[in-house]
């Protein structure tokens, strides 16, 4: 029953995200144009709620598709878990971090706790270590000494004409809101 929901809310997320982007998509004609994008703001977001399973699942894939040794959990915290190479040996890592979502509708992930197998090392050594280890989206960038996962939601690709912010990223109450936002040609 549950892979049957599971599968049921799959679908209906994408069959509306491609009647949205269909419906919102740049004409041909304007491909060459290089002009600059702004959010309209007599629009309303179209908001999109999500569960910390569904979500995890989504992260999961691209994860798996990106070929790396990572898997993202969402339970109380966010936790990253997997596998590095280290002095020629794989070791375990895991980290777990607090999710903010800054007023930009931006999410930012504060580092708890690190750890990488029996290895006993600060926090922004191994956020230093997997920035300089592991290749990342352009939207995600590490703040080592900050101790922060920093995630640009206005860089995440929903194509020509929608962008991306976080509303909410309540992981207790299992409640995480994204809003859609249409850009407008000025």
């Amino acid at each position: 029953m549950f892979f049957i929901l599971l599968t049921i809310n799959v679908l209906i997320t994408g069959i509306c995200g491609f009647f949205i982007y269909k419906l919102f998509k740049q004409p041909e004609d304007y491909s060459h144009f290089n002009e600059e994008w702004e959010i309209v703001e007599s629009n309303s977001p179209f908001s999109i709620h999500t569960s910390k399973h569904q979500l995890t699942s989504i992260i999961n894939h691209y994860l798996l598709k990106s070929d790396t040794d990572f898997t993202i959990s969402l339970e109380e915290v966010v936790e990253l878990t997997g596998h590095i190479e280290l002095l020629g040996m794989k070791m375990n890592v895991r980290a777990r971090f607090e999710p903010i979502v800054d007023p930009g509708g931006n999410l930012i992930l504060h580092q708890q706790s690190v750890d990488f197998g029996l290895l006993q090392i600060p926090n922004h050594y191994a956020l230093l270590y997997m920035q300089n280890m592991i290749l990342l989206p352009d939207f995600v960038v590490l703040y080592p000494f900050d101790e922060t996962i920093f995630i640009d939601s206005s860089k995440i690709n929903l194509g020509d004409t929608l962008t991306l912010t976080v509303q909410e990223f309540n992981l207790a109450e299992d409640n995480i809101v994204f809003n859609v936002h249409l850009i407008d040609l000025d």
